[in-house]
């Protein structure tokens, strides 16, 4: 502190007066003069250290909050990471228009969970130099553990029907127009065969693969990816959150039981069951199995009592191909899912995300004008306030998924890169809804 400097200071001017020679002839005005001097630089440096008191405290304020955010970033950043943001952001919070503030030391203890932040500020003082003090300081120190994480299951419920084949882009839907007459990519043989290079293929998949074509398929299990790689960065231990990998078509699969083995998830991305399934997706089958699956969340005070997230995939659309041909009394049922199949899981207190992969337009496709880019069906239901009576139910679509969704949790993506950042959005959403809540 310079509290002490402040007083030397002053006892030494003291002494100087005192040993001046006295006054014999009376001369009061030289003495009040000499008086002056002291009064006002007393005066002074008080001024000086009132400026100082303000400053420390906005100080204190502007290294606690730094500190604390980096408590908050240590299962995310480095150490070189946190004391850069540490240094940054104290350096912005410091609001006083006067002195400097400097970062003296950051120390991360991981093991702990804890941030310590030691700080320096230097005011230079107005009247202080008059007696050799150019500046006061004042040292501070800050220190923030880090929230411990609620133990979290998460649920990646991905949409392999052979819907998900639909090349991701209209350049990919072109293409595959034009060697297979297809813009969708099937593991069964239909139509062909089919020559690329010089190649015979029988299938559509075969064809997409040669062509190096991107489904939607291919952009979903990379999307996938990288909320695990996500993970991996929040829960560095693997020791708070597991992730499960689930696909579904007319029913759901297993990939992966929720594991806090990150590598067995991603893993599970690139196995079999990440290929195309049937031709056909039945949301009231497959929500019902996951249900069970998933079963009642938790408050995440323990393992046995994990709090849970979904975070569904998909087109969207309810379906099977021989609606489609079997003709006009089958088509109503290619439709939109029904909020009603996921209202059970979110009863069980879990948090459903659902990532809507737009159902791109088939221009002059038969199939595609009669079911789902016809209007909405009577037999469906009722449809939201908000949407048109005439609606198709390719643009109801996000109506149907936003309402099957948690509030707040629902995404929209058309291109790849949309597919990719909209499934570790929602993630984010989530683990700050997380850290709110604690």
């Amino acid at each position: 502190m310079s509290t002490p400097r402040i007083r030397r200071a002053v006892s030494v001017l003291r002494r100087r007066l005192e040993s001046l020679p006295a006054a014999h002839d009376g001369n009061i005005a030289m003495m009040t003069a000499l008086l002056v001097i002291p009064l006002v630089l007393v005066v002074g440096l008080g001024v000086d250290y009132a400026r100082l008191v303000k400053g420390r405290a906005e100080m204190q304020n502007a290294v606690d909050g730094a500190t604390l955010m980096g408590a908050g970033a240590i299962t995310t950043k480095t150490d070189d990471e946190i004391i850069s943001a540490v240094g940054a952001y104290a350096a912005k919070a410091y609001g006083v228009g006067f002195g400097s503030l400097t970062i003296s030391n950051v120390t991360i203890d991981r093991a702990n969970r804890k941030v310590t932040t030691t700080a320096t500020l230097s005011v230079p003082t107005n009247f202080g130099g008059l007696i050799g003090l150019g500046s006061l300081s004042s040292t501070s120190t800050s220190v923030a553990v880090a929230p411990s994480r609620p133990y979290t299951n998460v649920y990646l419920l991905l949409d392999n029907s052979a819907s998900m084949g639909l090349a991701a882009t209209t350049a990919g839907q072109t293409t595959m127009k034009t060697y297979a007459s297809c813009v969708f990519a099937c593991h069964t043989p239909e139509g062909g065969p089919y020559k690329v290079g010089g190649v015979t293929y029988n299938n559509t998949f075969d064809v997409a693969t040669a062509l190096g074509v991107t489904l939607r398929r291919d952009v979903m299990n990379t999307a996938a990816k990288k909320v695990i790689a996500k993970i991996d960065q929040v829960d560095p231990n693997h020791e708070r959150i597991k992730v499960g990998v689930y696909y579904f078509n007319q029913d759901v699969t297993k990939a992966q039981d929720p594991t806090y083995d990150t590598t067995k998830a991603t893993t599970a991305l690139s196995g079999t069951y990440s290929k195309l399934g049937v031709d056909g997706t039945y949301f009231d089958t497959s929500l019902k199995t996951m249900k069970s699956i998933v079963g009642v969340a938790g408050d995440g005070s323990s393992a046995s009592s994990p709090t849970k997230l979904v975070l569904m995939v998909t087109d969207g659309i309810q379906s099977y191909r021989s609606w489609v041909l079997s003709g006009s009394s089958t088509w109503p049922k290619v439709a939109p899912n029904k909020p009603s199949n996921c209202t059970p899981i979110k009863a069980n207190g879990t948090t459903f995300g659902v990532l809507y992969t737009e159902y791109l337009p088939i221009v002059g496709d038969w199939g595609y004008d009669a079911t789902v880019g016809s209007t909405m069906p009577s037999s469906w239901g009722s449809i939201d306030a908000g949407a048109p009576s005439s609606i198709t139910r390719r643009d109801y679509l996000p109506y149907a998924l936003t309402d099957c969704a948690t509030s707040g949790y629902f995404m929209s993506a058309n291109s790849a890169a949309e597919i990719e950042t909209g499934l570790t959005s929602l993630f984010d959403k989530w683990i700050e809804h997380l850290r709110l809540a604690k």
